[in-house]
């Protein structure tokens, strides 16, 4: 799953899709989707 951030905290709502945000995306397993670390840099 890939999990967007913004400033620091993960995204759920908004747009699906960010044209050029690829350093806003992470790759996250279905655990850390729901419960992310704490600590997540975009």
């Amino acid at each position: 799953m890939n999990l967007r951030v913004h400033d620091g905290k993960p995204v759920y709502e908004g747009e699906q899709i960010m044209i050029g945000g690829n350093e806003a995306y992470f790759p996250v397993c279905r655990h850390h989707y729901y419960f992310p670390p704490k600590r997540l840099k975009a």
